[in-house]
């Protein structure tokens, strides 16, 4: 019996569109950079492609074969980089905007779920 492999795929983003390989590091994880992220709702719950079919239209690009990851800045550099950002939203409400300010992850939620499910794309 002959085995043999037509193709590899992996998909960084769980859910989101794939990327095609010609070949693939294999770690103790399975496929280097294969299904290490993945889109939340609100509640924290997984989104997947069978309740979001559009999400497949979405892709994932990795340029000169680097690996995401997340290094927080070291600290004694902090005072010197801006490495936290949160808006001050006083300002926006001492001059009468009245309407509720949304999470980063509702603000997601809400394009994966009212966005892309009705091909509103923008």
């Amino acid at each position: 019996m002959t085995i043999s492999l037509s193709a590899i795929h992996i998909y960084p983003v769980k859910a989101l569109g794939g990327i095609s390989l010609a070949q693939a590091v294999v770690t103790s994880r399975g496929l280097q950079n294969d299904r290490r992220f993945m889109v939340i709702d609100a509640d924290h719950q997984f989104l997947t492609q069978r309740e979001y079919p559009k999400m497949a239209t979405v892709w994932v690009e990795i340029e000169n074969d680097e690996v995401i990851s997340f290094v927080d800045t070291p600290e004694d550099i902090r005072d010197k980089y801006q490495y936290f950002t949160e808006a001050n939203m006083s300002k926006l409400k001492s001059i009468g905007y009245e309407r509720p300010f949304h999470t980063l992850e509702e603000g997601v939620s809400d394009y994966v779920k009212n966005y892309l499910v009705e091909e509103r794309y923008y």
